[in-house]
């Protein structure tokens, strides 16, 4: 097989599995299927703040490392002269040998960091928008100290990280379009953020909702208010939008519409609204939702006066809105 048809072979290969795979296969897969080419022992995939100074590593995806590589380093983060250099050359490829790059004195805790972990010998793919103040990276890890990776590495990981980021765009949007199987989801424009709330991918529809409820506190992450009410409840209802967890797995899958006339009801009144809408009369209701008639009388009004309606007929399209 020649370099080009093998190449060739990989990438399809990363492409097929960024459509047919769900989100918490599609990274693993493509993290296999790139080791025979670059050869390592570990990697990490992700995304977070950056500043002059350090990385903050919020949304990783780790391959063959467990979560206290992150905690680990979070301690020292600000030794980490690669954060420095990334964000002074916004983009680039480095491969590097920690024992070399830390070996003053002051960088004694990320020299021990890389040696608990045996990140021995290092190749690191980023992109960093200053704009955002994030930083985008795959870094790919040799534990033996004596395998140093080569130029050759580094022209390869230049032309395959890019790749890597843009069949994970694919995969996230197949993840999305599955929640608008059947039309379902018709009202909606939808995102997915880390359990942070900083967003790793969202429609322009939605980035322009959340701008009109938030401004620009709402351009790279979920404000605090909403985040904290997706998490507890479900849902954040504000002044024009409504915002909906759809899946929470590692990531919170988003739904996002504007506020609609009957998002103000009630969950009572809301109950009432939706059996009505399937052509229940009043005293079904009262019947299926165990209240007096006169109990569903009064909603009933109460539901007619706040939608400014006077006919049954009328409540179908209020209701379909926010289903």
């Amino acid at each position: 097989m020649t370099l080009a048809s093998g190449l060739n072979t990989l990438l399809l290969s990363v492409y097929r599995a960024s459509r047919e795979l769900p989100l918490d296969q599609f990274q693993a897969t493509a993290m296999t299927l790139l080791e025979p080419w670059l050869r390592f022992d570990f990697a990490q995939w992700g995304r977070g703040p950056i500043t002059p100074n350090a990385v903050t590593k919020r949304h990783v995806y780790l391959h063959n490392e467990g979560p206290d590589v992150l905690a680990a380093y979070d301690e020292i983060k600000g030794q980490d002269t690669v954060a420095e250099i990334a964000w002074a050359r916004s983009s680039g490829v480095l491969a590097y040998c920690p024992a070399d790059m830390f070996a003053v004195r002051a960088k004694a805790g990320i020299r021990a960091y890389t040696q608990r972990f045996e990140h021995n010998n290092n190749l690191l793919w980023y992109d960093v928008d200053h704009t955002q103040g994030f930083v985008r990276w795959v870094s790919l890890y040799r534990a033996d100290p004596a395998r140093r990776y080569a130029d050759g590495d580094a022209d390869l990981a230049r032309f395959l990280v890019p790749h890597l980021f843009e069949a994970l765009t694919i995969n996230r949007i197949a993840c999305l379009e599955h929640l608008r199987k059947d039309g379902q989801e018709r009202h909606y424009h939808l995102a997915i953020a880390d359990r942070d709330g900083n967003f790793v991918h969202a429609e322009a529809g939605f980035a322009a909702l959340l701008r009109e409820e938030f401004g620009p506190a709402g351009l790279t992450r979920l404000p605090e208010a909403a985040l904290a009410d997706v998490l507890a409840r479900g849902r954040y209802t504000g002044r024009s939008v409504v915002l909906i967890l759809a899946q929470s797995p590692e990531l919170l899958f988003l739904k996002l519409r504007p506020v609609r006339p009957a998002d103000r009801l009630s969950p009572r009144e809301l109950e009432v609204a939706r059996a009505l809408a399937k052509g229940t009369s009043y005293k079904e209701v009262a019947r299926e939702l165990r209240m007096a008639p006169a109990t569903a009388r009064n909603h009933i009004d109460a539901i007619h006066r706040k939608l400014g309606i006077h006919k049954a007929a009328e409540l179908v399209a209020h209701i379909d809105a926010i289903d």
